[in-house]
């Protein structure tokens, strides 16, 4: 009996000499539980009320990377602009336009000059109809003289896919042109330098396995422990997954957030750069399109 009593008394002493603690860890795992079962159930709600992906105009090229497809025409909707519906289309070209039309590879004689603008995300004008990209303004303004302008931008491109499309388009597809704009980005240092490289054949390829195109529950390397850790962290959590992100770049400030590794081996070499050299850098860069932006503007329009 005394044997039995002092074990009862032993393990009641436990909690009794540690309640808040014992409290906060029954607290914390109810929590936990809570945040995993109700972001689960959040999952599954989005998934079934999640409407069919809007289709795509992009297609994988051998040569450079990636482009549009040849005469496309879809109608998106993005819930960032209120699904408010927008109509792309690509010419014979593959590249964006007003519509899908035939475009001759050489000038037209209704046209004294013609003139292709290639960049990335900002040129191609994402989520944007082509009447409304700053390339499609300026080929409405041309247009009145003559000159016809072409798009060859497309999202992720970087200098080494500017140089390899136009140099494709001019060697095996045979375009001829007048001018050419180049409009360098910003995310084109790092897309230069991690993302993209030339393949013995010439072609551009990938240089890294990580993918761009983060979506917001995916895409999180699964090489180690500590990577599994973060996966299910992240796949499986709300308030767990934004408290770490929240502790880990308090300490961390120079670096990307725990549970995702958006961009890591982007953001992290970058990091890696002296301020002062990025700083000069972006504004070079921002530089070089203001100059490039205002040169197009004053050679076209003199007057003004």
């Amino acid at each position: 009996v005394n044997t039995k009593t002092r074990s009862v008394h032993s393990r009641n002493s436990i909690f009794d000499r540690n309640p808040k603690i014992t409290i906060l860890f029954v607290i914390t795992i109810s929590v936990l539980i809570l945040d995993v079962v109700l972001t689960n159930i959040f999952l599954l709600y989005t998934e079934t009320m999640q409407s069919e992906p809007n289709p795509t105009l992009g297609v994988k090229s051998e040569i450079y990377h990636h482009d549009f497809i040849k005469n496309g025409s879809v109608e998106n909707e993005y819930p960032i602009l209120h699904d408010r519906k927008i109509k792309l289309h690509t010419n014979s070209l593959g590249f964006k336009d007003k519509s899908s039309r035939r475009i001759s590879l050489l000038p037209s004689k209704n046209f004294t000059k013609r003139i292709v603008f290639i960049g990335d995300a900002f040129t191609e004008g994402i989520m944007l109809e082509y009447e409304n990209t700053f390339v499609g303004i300026i080929d409405k303004e041309l247009n009145k003289k003559s000159i016809q302008v072409l798009n060859a931008g497309v999202s992720s491109y970087s200098p080494i896919i500017y140089w390899r499309k136009i140099k494709y388009l001019i060697e095996e597809v045979g375009l001829k042109f007048n001018e050419l704009a180049v409009f360098i980005d910003m995310s084109d240092f790092c897309d230069e330098k991690y993302r993209y490289r030339l393949s013995k054949r010439g072609h551009v390829i990938d240089s890294n396995p990580y993918s761009l195109d983060i979506h917001p529950r995916s895409h999180i390397n699964d090489s180690g422990f500590t990577d599994q850790i973060k996966k299910v962290i992240h796949s499986q959590t709300t308030l767990l997954h934004q408290a770490t992100n929240v502790v880990y770049d308090l300490i961390n400030r120079d670096q990307v957030n725990f549970s995702l590794a958006r961009r890591s081996f982007e953001f992290n070499n970058w990091n890696k750069i002296p301020t002062t050299y990025q700083q000069k850098r972006q504004k070079k860069i921002l530089q070089l399109e203001s100059c490039l932006a205002r040169w197009i503007f004053e050679k076209h329009y003199p007057d003004k």
